[in-house]
């Protein structure tokens, strides 16, 4: 998971940790490049926005290493051009971090099913 707001990660580390995954998280680009370059990942959940990289430059990035995995976004930014920008990239779902956030862990076992 790579989020930006420290509460965020917790709450939702909790939760997913609750439902049986194993989650690491990074507060910034560099740490989480670093993951995701010495480990292999079924699915990263990132914010789109963040300090210094956001979650479509990370997308990118991934891409430019060949990091394959399943990718979602977990957002507060829901108009109609981040929707767009979301569908010409490789990832696999936009989760709205206001009004499905609860449902996080049915979410993702749905996408890694």
């Amino acid at each position: 998971m790579v989020e930006d707001d420290e509460m965020t990660i917790a709450m939702t580390r909790r939760m997913l940790i609750e439902e049986g995954y194993r989650v690491d998280a990074a507060v910034e680009s560099g740490n989480a490049i670093k993951l995701l370059t010495f480990n292999d990942y079924d699915l990263v959940i990132l914010d789109i926005s963040m300090p210094t990289l956001s979650g479509f430059d990370l997308v990118q990035l991934m891409e430019s290493f060949n990091i394959e995995c399943k990718i979602v976004f977990l957002t507060n930014l829901n108009d109609d051009e981040t929707l767009r920008k979301v569908k010409k990239i490789k990832v696999n779902r936009l989760i709205s971090k206001e009004k499905e956030l609860s449902k996080l862990p049915s979410i993702i076992k749905e996408i890694l099913a």
